[in-house]
C-alpha cells in the first residue's frame, strides 16, 4: 500500500470513529453545546425609579428588559456598592417574569429560571439604601450612578425619574458622561430623563439647597467645590476628546506617509521587475550562496544574511561539483535494512573552494566514518543536546565567511528598511502603550470618557499594520545598488521560471548540467519543494538518474535536512468623590 492510500485509509477509519462518538453523544449534552454556540442576548430597556426620603434614604426600583435569543438559566444584578462614605443597602428583594427563583450571594443578586429560552424577559428588583445623601457647608447632593460600567451588553434605551422630598429645592442638575442625557424635564419634585446605546456608566449629581433633608453635615464640600470639579470634567472632556482625535488622525496619517515616502525614496526599484518577467537560467558564475544572500528576503531572514536554504545549496552544489555523491542505499543497522541516504566524500581537492564551499564541506564531512555518512545516523547524532549547537555554529561561521567575501553594502542599502522597521517598532510599543493604558483606565475613567473604547479596536488595527511591516521583505523599503539590483532581477525572474510549470514544459532541461542547477539554485531560492516536483514532471526518467541530485529531489532530501536542523534547534531551545464618585447603580449584571 502507498503512502497516499494509506493516509486515505486512516482517514476514513478517523473519521468513522468521529461519527460513532457524535452519534453515540446523549443528546442533552449536543443540544448543551448547540445552546452555548448560539445563543445571545440583548438588554433592550431599563425603567428605573428613584424616591429619596427626607431622612436621605432612598426607595429604588429597577426593570430591566431581556430578549434572549437561545437558552439561559438566570439573571443577574450586581449587589455589592463601592462608596465614598458610609451609604448603606438597607434591603434588596425582587422577581421576575417569567417566574423565576430569587436569591441574594455576597456580590450579586440571581434570579433564577431553571431555563428560559428564546423570549423576552423582565427581572423587577427593589432596593433600599440609607444615607445617600452628602451634606456639605451649603448644598445637598444626590450622587448617584444611575447605570454602571460593568455589565456585559450595551443598553439600548433607559427611562429614569427621581422623586425629591416635598420640600427639596434643586440648585443645579449634573450629567455624567457629558452629554450622555440629551433632555431631562424637573417639574414638581420630580426628575425624569432618558438615555440611549449606553455601554457605559450615567451618573446623576442633584444638587439642593440645606434645608431639603433632615440630616446633619457629613461631608467636607460646598456647591463651590462640587462646581469646580464638573467645570473641570468639562475642560478635560473637551481636551481628552480633542487630544484623542488628533492623535488618531496623526498616527492614521503617519502609517500611511511614512511608509509610502521611505517606498518612493528607496523601494521603487521592484516596480521595474515585472511579475511575469522571467529568465531561464541563473547569471553566469554566481554562486548559490550569494544569491540567497542578496536576493532572498522573508520574515526572519534580510538581504545581507544567509539561512539554512543556502547551506543546503551549498552542500547540494558540492554534490553537483562532484566533491560529494548523494545516493540512496539500503544501510544494515543493528541488523534491520532501510533506506537511506548516503553521502560519500570522493577526496578531490577543496583547496580550490570558496571558503563557504570549504566550511560546509568540512562540517559534513566531521560527522562521516570512512568518507561516508548515512543520514539516518547524523539526524540522530545532532538531535543530541551537546550536538545541537554545531549546526548553529556552521550557520554563524558560514555567514561570517560569506560576509568576508562580500561586503553587502555594495549591494544593497538598508537604511530605508531600517527606518521602516524601527517605524514598525515604535508602532508596536504603541501599542502596548494604548493598552496599558485601556487596561490601567478603570471603568470611572472610561465611562467619563466613553470614546476611551474605540482605542482597543485602534490600538489593534496598530498591532496588525505593525506585525505584517515587521514580516515584509527588506527590499521592499531598502535600495540596492546597480550590481545588487542586477542579482535580484535575474534571481526574481529565475525564481518565476522555475516555479512555472506551462514555461519548464516549454524549455524543459536537455541536459544533467541545467537540471542540477535549477535544483541548487531552486534550494537557495527556498523553493526547492515546488520546483523538483515540476522537474519530476518535465524531465525524463533517464536523464533523472544520471545525477546523485536525482534521489535528493525524489525523495525531498531538502525536507529531511530542514527537519533535522529545526528538530536539533528545538532540543536547543528547550532548556474623595469628585466626578464618577457616585455610590451604587446598576453596577453590573448580565444573564446566563
Amino acid at each position: 500500500m502507498n503512502k497516499k492510500s494509506a493516509l486515505s485509509s486512516g482517514l476514513k477509519v478517523f473519521l468513522g470513529i468521529l461519527l460513532v462518538l457524535v452519534l453515540t453523544l446523549p443528546a442533552q449534552i449536543i443540544i448543551s453545546l448547540g445552546e452555548r454556540v448560539y445563543r445571545d442576548y440583548s438588554l433592550e430597556k431599563a425603567e428605573i425609579r428613584i424616591e429619596l426620603k427626607e431622612d436621605a434614604s432612598a426607595i429604588i426600583s429597577e426593570i430591566i428588559h431581556y430578549d434572549f435569543r437561545g437558552c439561559f438559566k438566570e439573571v443577574y444584578r450586581n449587589a455589592y456598592f463601592i462608596f465614598n462614605r458610609k451609604f448603606s443597602l438597607a434591603s434588596i428583594s425582587g422577581y421576575c417574569e417569567p417566574e423565576c427563583e430569587t436569591r441574594k450571594t455576597h456580590q450579586e443578586f440571581v434570579g433564577y429560571f431553571g431555563q428560559v429560552c428564546n423570549r423576552e424577559a423582565r427581572f423587577f428588583i427593589n432596593m433600599q439604601f440609607d444615607n445617600t445623601i452628602k451634606r456639605g457647608e451649603d448644598v445637598n447632593e444626590f450622587h448617584y450612578k444611575v447605570w454602571g460600567s460593568q455589565w456585559d451588553r450595551k443598553l439600548k434605551t433607559l427611562n429614569a425619574e427621581i422623586l425629591l422630598p416635598e420640600n427639596a429645592e434643586i440648585i443645579e442638575i449634573y450629567f455624567n458622561p457629558e452629554d450622555s442625557v440629551k433632555d431631562y424635564t424637573a417639574k414638581d419634585n420630580s426628575i425624569q430623563f432618558s438615555a440611549e446605546s449606553l455601554r457605559n456608566f450615567l451618573e446623576v449629581r442633584i444638587l439642593m439647597t440645606p434645608e431639603s433633608f433632615n440630616i446633619g453635615h457629613n461631608e467636607d464640600t460646598s456647591l463651590s467645590i462640587i462646581r469646580k470639579e464638573q467645570e473641570e470634567y468639562k475642560k478635560n472632556y473637551k481636551k481628552f476628546f480633542l487630544i484623542f482625535i488628533l492623535s488618531i488622525i496623526t498616527i492614521s496619517f503617519l502609517a500611511v506617509l511614512v511608509p509610502l515616502l521611505l517606498y518612493r525614496k528607496y523601494g521603487r526599484e521592484i516596480e521595474q521587475v515585472d511579475r511575469e518577467f522571467y529568465e531561464r537560467e541563473p547569471l553566469k558564475g554566481i554562486k548559490p550562496y550569494l544569491a540567497n544572500f542578496v536576493a532572498v528576503s522573508y520574515s526572519g531572514k534580510k538581504i545581507g544574511k544567509s539561512d539554512i536554504n543556502s547551506v543546503l545549496a551549498t552542500l547540494l552544489d558540492l554534490v553537483r561539483m562532484k566533491y560529494i555523491s548523494i545516493e540512496q542505499v539500503m544501510h544494515n543497522k543493528g541488523g534491520n535494512k532501510k533506506k537511506d541516504f548516503k553521502l560519500s566524500f570522493v577526496g578531490k581537492d577543496t583547496s580550490v573552494l570558496r571558503k563557504p564551499e570549504q566550511l560546509v564541506y568540512s562540517f559534513f564531512k566531521g560527522f562521516s566514518e570512512d568518507s561516508a555518512l548515512y543520514w539516518s545516523e547524523f539526524r540522530k547524532i545532532i538531535a543530541k543536546r551537546e550536538n545541537a549547537k554545531k549546526i548553529y555554529e556552521l550557520i554563524e561561521s558560514f555567514d561570517k565567511e560569506i560576509k568576508a567575501e562580500i561586503n553587502i553594502k555594495d549591494y544593497f542599502d538598508n537604511k530605508g528598511n531600517f527606518i521602516f522597521k524601527a517605524f514598525c517598532l515604535a508602532s508596536f510599543i504603541i501599542f502596548w502603550v494604548i493598552i496599558l493604558f485601556i487596561t490601567q483606565s478603570g471603568s470611572n475613567l472610561k465611562g467619563l470618557y466613553p470614546f476611551i473604547d474605540f482605542l482597543f479596536p485602534f490600538s489593534l488595527a496598530i498591532l496588525v499594520l505593525s506585525l505584517i511591516g515587521f514580516i515584509l521583505p527588506c527590499y521592499i523599503f531598502g535600495r540596492f545598488s546597480e550590481k545588487g539590483f542586477q542579482i535580484f532581477k535575474n534571481m526574481t525572474g529565475y525564481k518565476n521560471f522555475l516555479t512555472n510549470l506551462t514555461l519548464l514544459k516549454e524549455y524543459p532541461p536537455h541536459s544533467i548540467v541545467i537540471w542540477e542547477e535549477h535544483l541548487v539554485f531552486a534550494t537557495a531560492l527556498g523553493v526547492a519543494k515546488e520546483v523538483s516536483k515540476k522537474l519530476d514532471i518535465v524531465v525524463p526518467e533517464s536523464l533523472k538518474r544520471q545525477s546523485s541530485l536525482y534521489f535528493a529531489s525524489k525523495y525531498n532530501f531538502a525536507r529531511s535536512f530542514n527537519s533535522a536542523y529545526y528538530k536539533a534547534s528545538s532540543s536547543s531551545r528547550s532548556s474623595r468623590g469628585g466626578v464618577g464618585g457616585g455610590f451604587g447603580g446598576a453596577g453590573g449584571g448580565g444573564a446566563r
